[in-house]
């Protein structure tokens, strides 16, 4: 992909209809060798049902690691950072599963050069092109994107610019930049997780 350091961008127009693909990602997916045993404890994780509007379009889902907020909120530093991986409303059994998950997931990152603070989990997301977004305002850098389970389909799409790209991150971990308007292509078969390394802590920001 053209972009993997810290990028300016702008909210652009996008257009009516999903584009094809027509342009050639640079950057090759890098197989993941902990498939199976991140599956193993996603297949455990109970995803609760949401009935907020974000969850009706986005599915089920858990955020992990350093979150943000005004500094000097409740549970935040003066940096607005808060430091708890798993929050205490969890269930001890699914924190436990969880906290598991980021140690494997910690491991992950060391081997793909990647410092992250938080996690995206999520399971069916449902985000195809009339729910596509970006993440402007809000991801510091460049992130890394896999999706596991028995499924086909669910490509990763986004735009950059003119041009637009499809890739498949199924048992691989794909270097993107959520800031550009992104989606996922629809699937089939089995359910379809994915997890996402993030980095919202500015001041770790490469």
């Amino acid at each position: 992909m053209p972009n993997q350091g810290v990028v300016k961008t702008r909210r652009r127009r996008a257009p009516v209809d999903a584009p094809p693909p027509n342009a050639q990602c640079s950057v090759a997916p890098v197989p993941s060798q902990r498939c199976t045993e991140m599956v193993a404890i996603l297949e455990q994780l109970h995803f609760p049902k949401r009935t907020n509007t974000i969850a009706k379009r986005f599915g089920s889902s858990y955020t992990l690691g350093d979150t943000r907020a005004v500094p000097g909120s409740k549970g935040f530093s003066e940096e607005g950072l808060n430091h708890a991986i798993v929050s205490k409303s969890h269930p001890v059994a699914q924190r436990a599963l969880l906290l598991e998950l980021w140690d494997v997931l910690k491991q992950e990152g060391e081997a793909l050069g990647y410092e992250f603070t938080s996690l995206q989990v999520n399971k069916i997301f449902c985000a195809g092109w009339e729910e596509r977004h970006d993440h402007l305002g809000k991801d510091t850098t460049f992130q890394y994107c896999i999706s596991l389970g028995a499924f086909e389909g669910g490509e990763l799409c986004w735009l950059e610019g003119d041009q637009s790209f499809c890739a498949s991150t199924k048992d691989a971990w794909l270097k993107m930049d959520g800031r550009h308007m992104h989606w996922v292509n629809p699937h089939t078969g089995g359910d379809r997780y994915s997890l996402v390394l993030f980095c919202n802590n500015r001041i770790n920001t490469p």
